[in-house]
C-alpha cells in the first residue's frame, strides 16, 4: 500500500453518498495528483495522509484511496486558513491572534481547555461558542469517518445524519456498542464489521438480539 503526505486543492467531484474525487499536492515531492475515495479529506490548510494504491483509467493515473487520516496544521498559515474553513466567522487577524498565543497547542486548547480562548487579548469579536461547537462537530466527524474506514460502510451523508441525531456523545455511544448504528439505516452485518474494526467483544447479548431485530425486521419488509 502507498503512502502520501499531501495537501487538499479542491475538490472535483463530490457524490451523495460521500464518495469524491479531489485534487492534492504531494508535500513530499511537491507535485500534484487526483485521489478519489470515501469521505476524503478536504479541510483547508490541514495536511493529510492517504494510503492506496495507483490505477490508470483512460490514460490518467489516479490514487484510489484505501485509508486517510488528516492531521491539524502546524504553522501559522495553514492554521489560519483552517480555522476559517470552519466557517464559524473568525477573521484571518483573530486567527492568526489565537495561532501566535497557543501555537500548535491551539488544538488540544479548542477540545479539552477552550475557556482558555476568552483570555487572549483583541479576540473579543470572536463568536467563541460557534468556533468551539464547529471545531468539534469536525473533529467529531473525522473520528467517526476513520471509524468506518475499514469496513463497507463508507456513505458519508448516512453518518453524518447519524452524528447530527445521536448528538454529541455519538463516537462514545458507537464505539460502547457498535451494534446502535443499526438504529440508524446500517444494517447488522455493516455493524458487525464496525465491531470487528473496533475490537468489540462480540459474543455479547447486545449482538444477539441486534441479530435477531435485523432478521424481523427483513421479513417484515
Amino acid at each position: 500500500m502507498v503512502e502520501i503526505l499531501c495537501v487538499w486543492e479542491y475538490t472535483v467531484f463530490s457524490g451523495d453518498n460521500g464518495f469524491t474525487v479531489c485534487r492534492y499536492q504531494n508535500l513530499e515531492k511537491g507535485s500534484r495528483f487526483v485521489a478519489s475515495g470515501y469521505g476524503l479529506p478536504t479541510q483547508r490548510g490541514a495536511q493529510c495522509r492517504l494510503w492506496g494504491q495507483w490505477k490508470k483509467k483512460d490514460q490518467k493515473w489516479t490514487f484510489v484511496v484505501e485509508q486517510h487520516q488528516e492531521e491539524l496544521p502546524s504553522d501559522l498559515t495553514s492554521a489560519v486558513e483552517y480555522l476559517q474553513s470552519l466557517r464559524c466567522g473568525i477573521s484571518a487577524a483573530a486567527a492568526k491572534l489565537l495561532y501566535n498565543h497557543f501555537g500548535p497547542s491551539l488544538w488540544q486548547v479548542l477540545e479539552k481547555e477552550p475557556e482558555k480562548l476568552r483570555r487572549v487579548k483583541g479576540c473579543g469579536s470572536i463568536n467563541l461558542d460557534k468556533l468551539i461547537s464547529h471545531y468539534r462537530e469536525t473533529v467529531q466527524l473525522r473520528n467517526l469517518l476513520s471509524m468506518f474506514q475499514a469496513s463497507e460502510s463508507k456513505d458519508v451523508r448516512r453518518i453524518q445524519r447519524m452524528a447530527m441525531q445521536m448528538g454529541p456523545d455519538v463516537e462514545h455511544l458507537v464505539r460502547s456498542n457498535p451494534y446502535l448504528i443499526c438504529d440508524y439505516q446500517f444494517s447488522f452485518q455493516e455493524a458487525d464489521q464496525l465491531a470487528l474494526r473496533l475490537d468489540y467483544q462480540r459474543a455479547q447479548p447486545i449482538r444477539t438480539t441486534a441479530a435477531v431485530i435485523s432478521r424481523s425486521e427483513e421479513h417484515t419488509s
